[in-house]
């Protein structure tokens, strides 16, 4: 889920948020740490995840979108990625769960 700093909603990938229109698709994101297409606040917060990790991170400007608005994760909709372009310049918080990390997978209970 990524929120602005004083909670203000931006964009989950979790289903049944409230906030969030029904036709944005949900789901887990994938995402490879190397190659420089993360964010690199994200990166951060994420080296050294295990499954069943939950991180929240407050991401500041430079280390997130407000360099480059393709860096990784990206909303997946026009509504969605302008959110994140009109807010880029400002810390985002951003929550996390960690389901699998190189071939490990989060057990389901």
């Amino acid at each position: 889920m990524l929120r602005r700093s004083n909670g203000y909603f931006i964009y989950s990938t979790v289903e049944g948020v409230s906030f969030q229109p029904q036709d944005i698709p949900v789901g887990p994101v994938a995402l490879a740490l190397g190659g420089g297409q993360v964010a690199p606040g994200i990166k951060a917060a994420l080296v050294g995840a295990r499954p069943g990790y939950r991180i929240r991170a407050l991401i500041p400007p430079e280390l997130g979108w407000s360099t480059n608005p393709d860096l990784l994760p990206s909303p997946p909709t026009f509504a969605t990625k302008r959110q994140l372009q009109v807010h880029a310049k400002e810390p985002l918080l951003l929550e996390i769960l960690v389901l699998r990390v190189d071939g490990q997978t989060r057990e389901q209970s």
